[in-house]
């Protein structure tokens, strides 16, 4: 009996060695799949608007914008800062009417005017960090002519992770009512 141990453990242990070899290809092809072809090491997150205006007195709106960012992916993000701008849709800005502007060749839409007597608002988000599965609201408040009935909500998140410019936008259209 022992010589039949001898005989087989040769090619008992050959097996287990090419069994853990085949285990070890089949790990590394796994990880450079989920690694290196899915980019899970990068952020993915998605940008929602959602709003709520109030009439202030005869001539003024208040409009607050909350900003909902949703981390999608698998990986932790960082934020750095969150940005929204207001730009006036209707009434019709005069000069768009008026000059007839095109789109230049490339552009996408018009470079529409802000709301007058609004700037853009900033929220530095150094330390603000979502894991992934959560969210994180932001909110923005503005105060404009109550003639300015439709506006474009218009988000941009920074994307720490790349280089200056690079990150995610949000683009909206609101018709308050009233």
């Amino acid at each position: 009996m022992s010589e039949w141990i001898t005989v087989v453990k040769p090619y008992a242990d050959l097996l287990l060695t090419l069994t853990t070899v085949g285990a070890l290809i089949v790990g590394a092809i796994w990880t450079r799949r989920t690694v290196f072809k899915k980019r899970e090491e990068f952020p993915k997150i998605r940008l929602a608007h959602s709003n709520y205006t109030s009439t202030i007195d005869s001539q003024h709106r208040f409009l607050r914008v909350t900003l909902t960012i949703e981390n999608q992916g698998q990986v932790l993000v960082g934020l750095d800062e969150v940005d929204t701008w207001l730009y006036q849709l209707n009434p019709w800005p005069g000069d768009i009417l008026d000059e007839q502007k095109m789109l230049e060749a490339g552009q996408g839409h018009y470079r529409w005017p802000g709301v007058r007597g609004v700037s853009n608002r900033m929220i530095e988000t150094k330390n603000v960090e979502i894991e992934p599965g959560e969210t994180q609201d932001f909110a923005f408040d503005f105060v404009f002519d109550i003639g300015i009935r439709t506006v474009i909500l218009y988000s941009y998140v920074n994307n720490p992770t790349k280089k200056a410019g690079i990150g995610w936008n949000l683009s909206t259209i609101y018709e308050m009512e009233g």
